[in-house]
């Protein structure tokens, strides 16, 4: 059977080709999708028959709406799970792995949900809907107020987008189809699941974006107010209750059973009361749940891990109260039990944090790094607390401390666990107007950094030459910057391995004689690999591995360094106790002149181009199809350090080029899905702002 259907309701055009893009492009793990065209549209059965040919397409005459529609898809699905999605939403990286993981973490879970923009409800995230987070304070005290929950349990869900397991939904009886069109049919049905002993989840590693999608009925401008109206009757008809007040008052069964067992005054086990306190948390009863955690503790019952584990959820419980010195004195009661765990060093690190003591919340984030994580069975380990949520909340408390080289370091290891984070790409927005760059001798930051990480491998015995490694990849250069980028690096390279992604033109005859006396490992792919990137990345890294690499250069046909690069990277290399050297990169213009505004920014980051391989070390690819990166993701595991030599990158210099990229980008992301429209339209500007480059 499938694991996964997702079932797409489709009811306008334009955000329909929206939503199949992201689905496409973010969406991993195989999976069954069926699209109801709810009216048949016929530019909706066209664009899926060219786009997604293996999709179920069900088209109906007239507009069947939410419920009526998403059962239609459920009974044609073969899936284990169904995902149940709106055409105004579209997803982002990881989206269906987050619910996936919160239903497999969450046994009873019947329905698992997303965070998203401008939806009502305890779904709603405050979080820009296409921008990544601006580089004021705001964005910084965003990212004080992170924790490190990746769900919670809620009473109510919204259909925009939904995850339901197929015997729970089958169990159920899907939607009910007296709610037309939409309005109230989520209510409906969870509150039937709650009602059967399900939870709800809310995913909090999870967010889409939604747009409020237009009209169904333009001529009637009213229908939507008259339509929840109208479907509120029905929901009253049906319960003899407000639905949705009863949702917010729901209490669980095992609540509800340990309230009666209380006002009937029967003897609670210890387990019973740990249950309990659970329970009253998970409710946000934070002064019962301490309450009851507390006398569970008095009882000197329990193994050491429910005990750890309980002085943890009872710090939460006093932090909630504001009794931030209680809390503070429940974890450290913690350590008595057994080594302190990075759960616990990083609720101490929030608590300071939320007292603005960054000093303090930095050291204990900084502990959090260098625990060894427990091998007993019965230990709950949150995985997030031992890899990168210590580094990320490092760096918040650098930025406001000040130290912003430290937090651009910590910011970096964290990236090597979540590249694509949105508080990553934030903290890098908001670094690129504080960092400075530093020499080639700047003293380097590792995580949980030991005497023996420092014996370098790889490193060249006395008196012998670091050994750099050229690695590239081709694909029909002629006539473009190639043999200028080849000239300039034989300067300094020892050997180079280029992959010819199946260029028809004489790029392979370039390469050898721009290289000629250097040896060349030179590979042809017949057929280009480059539509999976990944598959060819990793292929780059293996050939370039065969070679036995000391220090690998990954840089593109279009990119060399400021004239500088070649007289002082060997003295770079030589000082360098690191592993991994970032550079920034200038998007030129015209041979002479980069690019300089608000949409072009690239020389303000720091950027990994210069690898020392090491042999002992466990590389990991981001396995993504697309945008895996040119090394592997953990690198910044490592040691490594910022240089201020500059690298230079013509791919946007001449004007054809130019035009033909952002012809391409209109054809392929006319709604800039994945951009910035004014990006994209910033390509062709007439008068851009450039500054002529200084050597």
């Amino acid at each position: 059977m499938t694991t996964i259907s997702i079932v797409l309701l489709s009811q306008h055009f334009e955000l329909f080709k929206q939503c199949l893009a992201s689905i496409q492009l973010h969406t991993a793990d195989s999976y069954e999708l069926i699209v109801i065209n709810d009216g048949g549209a016929l530019e909706i059965s066209e664009w899926l028959e060219q786009h997604a040919p293996d999709a179920i397409l069900l088209s109906t005459a007239q507009l069947l709406g939410v419920a009526a529609g998403y059962n239609l898809g459920a009974s044609h699905s073969r899936g284990e799970s169904i995902v149940f999605i709106r055409d105004h939403v579209t997803v982002t990286k990881h989206w269906l792995e987050a619910l996936t993981d919160c239903m497999q973490a969450n046994p009873k879970a019947a329905m698992v949900g997303p965070l998203s923009n401008n939806v009502s409800g305890l779904q709603n995230a405050p979080i820009p809907s296409r921008e990544t987070l601006s580089k004021d304070a705001a964005s910084v005290q965003d990212l004080l107020s992170f924790g490190y929950s990746s769900a919670r349990r809620a009473t109510r869900l919204l259909s925009f987008l939904l995850l339901i397991r197929r015997d729970t939904f089958d169990s159920l009886g899907g939607f009910d189809e007296r709610f037309a069109l939409e309005a109230y049919e989520d209510d409906d049905l969870c509150y039937r699941a709650l009602q059967a002993g399900y939870t709800l989840h809310i995913a909090y590693d999870c967010f889409v974006h939604y747009t409020y999608p237009p009209q169904l009925f333009p001529d009637d401008p009213d229908w939507y107010q008259r339509q929840i109206v109208m479907n509120r009757f029905k929901a009253l008809n049906k319960w003899g209750f407000d639905l949705a007040e009863a949702q917010y008052a729901i209490k669980t069964p095992s609540l509800v059973m340990f309230e009666h067992m209380v006002e009937s005054c029967e003897a609670l086990t210890p387990h019973d009361l740990y249950r309990f306190a659970n329970e009253l948390a998970d409710d946000w009863q934070w002064e019962r749940a301490a309450e009851y955690y507390e006398r569970f503790l008095g009882l000197e019952e329990g193994d050491i891990e429910d005990r750890i584990a309980i002085y943890g959820r009872l710090a939460d419980c006093y932090s909630h109260l504001n009794r931030m010195h209680d809390a503070k004195n429940k974890v450290l009661q913690s350590f008595s039990y057994a080594l302190p765990r990075a759960e616990n060093c990083c609720r101490l690190g929030m608590l300071y944090m939320n007292e603005h003591d960054f000093t303090s919340a930095a050291w204990w984030y900084k502990i959090a790094t260098e625990l060894t994580k427990p091998v007993e069975p019965k230990a709950i380990v949150r995985q997030e607390c031992w890899n990168w949520l210590p580094y990320l909340q490092l760096c918040a408390c650098y930025i406001q401390l000040g130290q912003y080289q430290l937090a651009y370091r910590y910011n970096e290891i964290a990236a090597a666990f979540i590249p694509d984070h949105h508080r990553v790409r934030g903290n890098r927005a908001y670094l690129a107007n504080h960092l400075e760059p530093t020499s080639s001798n700047t003293n380097t930051l590792t995580p949980a950094q030991t005497d023996a990480e420092q014996q370098i491998p790889n490193q060249p015995q006395v008196g012998q030459k670091t050994r750099i490694t050229l690695s590239m990849i081709v694909k029909n250069e002629s006539g473009r910057y190639l043999k200028q980028a080849l000239e300039r690096h034989r300067l300094y390279i020892d050997d180079a391995v280029i992959i010819d992604d199946g260029s028809t033109d004489d790029t392979i005859d370039i390469c050898l004689q721009a290289l000629a006396g250097i040896p060349v490992k030179l590979i042809k792919n017949e057929v280009s690999k480059f539509s999976n990137e990944i598959t060819l990345r990793k292929q780059q890294w293996e050939e370039t591995l065969s070679v036995n690499p000391q220090w690998i250069l990954n840089l593109d046909a279009d990119e060399w360094f400021e004239d500088r690069f070649t007289t002082e990277i060997r003295q770079l290399l030589d000082q360098s106790n690191t592993h991994v050297i970032s550079f920034r990169l200038y998007d030129f213009w015209t041979n002479s002149a980069y690019r300089e505004d608000s949409n072009w920014q690239a020389h303000l980051f720091y950027r990994p181009f210069l690898l020392r391989y090491n042999p002992d070390f466990p590389y990991v690819w981001k396995e993504t199809p697309q945008h895996c990166g040119r090394f592997p993701e953990n690198i910044f595991q490592q040691p490594n350090e910022l240089s201020n030599l500059r690298l230079k990158h013509f791919g946007w210099a001449n004007a054809a080029d130019r035009l033909q990229k952002f012809n391409r980008y209109m054809l392929l992301d006319p709604d800039a899905v994945y951009g910035l429209k004014e990006q994209y339209v910033s390509i062709i500007d007439s008068n851009p702002h450039l500054i002529e480059w200084v050597d």
